[in-house]
């Protein structure tokens, strides 16, 4: 299994407790220490919470990246991509 970095539609369907998703999350974390998203996921997924004023879903957000890796966006995200789509 390569490393991955979830998308913002992967990380809804893991936030409505989608099995399958769930399940692949479970496998990826038995090879790897933590799951990776990059800044504009972690945006959207907090900007569309408060929009709904969402705030128990906001705060579960808040609390789950508490172990993740997040990933800034800079000029060097192309190689970021890369290293991910190699390793």
């Amino acid at each position: 299994m390569k490393k991955v970095l979830i998308d913002t539609d992967i990380l809804s369907m893991f936030f409505r407790n989608n099995q399958s998703v769930h399940n692949h999350f479970q496998e990826y974390l038995k090879e790897y220490e933590k799951i990776n998203i990059c800044i504009i996921t972690y945006y959207e997924i907090i900007s569309g919470l408060k929009h709904r004023d969402a705030r128990k879903q906001l705060d579960t957000f808040l609390d789950f990246t508490k172990g993740i890796t997040l990933f800034p966006l800079t000029r060097h995200s192309a190689q970021l991509w890369q290293y991910l789509r190699s390793a």
